[in-house]
């Protein structure tokens, strides 16, 4: 423990005096104990600087992140309309390939073709004659000789 004299105005002793009287202890103690809460205050102040600098300092790494965050929820969004855009057009493909689009041009077949039989396979599903005519109408192949080999 160390000593401490010191000189203090008389208002500061009376206000001492009347903080030692509520709370019933000696002057020393009362002394003491104000002295640690004016300290502590001192510090705080220094720590309240920081933490609002630190606040600050947080805010403004928050408002980044929530601008950086909007963006990517918007480019998720264009995305997924995108997606569904392609999706809703890959159903039409998928539904007209399955659809009777007309028949085998091959004279022994005569079947119903499908669009996935054109597109897909360029042959008739039933006799496997081609259909390569029905793509490119300016090279015509010789249907005769090309139904005689593929018609079973």
């Amino acid at each position: 423990m160390a000593t401490i004299y010191a000189r203090i105005r008389t208002k500061l002793k009376t206000a001492l005096d009347d903080y030692q009287g509520q709370r019933r202890v000696k002057l020393t103690a009362a002394m003491v104990e104000l002295m640690e809460i004016g300290l502590g205050a001192v510090t705080d102040k220094t720590t309240v600087a920081a933490l609002t600098e630190r606040l600050a300092a947080a805010e403004a790494d928050a408002a980044v992140a929530r601008e950086k965050a909007m963006q990517a929820e918007n480019a998720r969004q264009a995305l997924e309309s995108r997606m569904n855009s392609q999706a809703d057009a890959f159903a039409r493909v998928g539904g007209a390939l399955n659809q009777t689009i007309g028949k085998c041009p091959n004279p022994n077949c005569g079947k119903p073709i499908s669009g996935r039989d054109l597109v897909v396979s360029h042959a008739c599903g039933t006799c496997g004659g081609s259909l390569a005519d029905l793509l490119d109408p300016a090279q015509p192949t010789d249907r005769a000789s090309t139904a005689r080999n593929t018609c079973f």
